[in-house]
């Protein structure tokens, strides 16, 4: 199952909405929470985007054979 850019913008926008929501529950700042929650969540976007742009060469796992174009 691959993954998508859609899926990894709706993951980044859930964990910069849990997270603003834990940080201002937690600390009482909601300009702590937004801070917090926009950080980590563009961290998981660009995560997640990287991990859903296709590899120009196919990294070969130990022992399976090798992935033709």
């Amino acid at each position: 199952m691959g993954t998508t850019k859609l899926g990894a913008a709706l993951t980044g926008f859930a964990a910069f909405v849990v997270f603003t929501i834990a940080f201002a529950v937690t600390r009482g700042d909601l300009g702590a929470g937004l801070q917090a929650g926009a950080m980590i969540g563009i961290g998981v976007l660009v995560a997640h985007w990287f991990a859903a742009t296709p590899r120009r060469h196919p990294v070969k796992q130990c022992g399976a054979p090798t992935p033709q174009p």
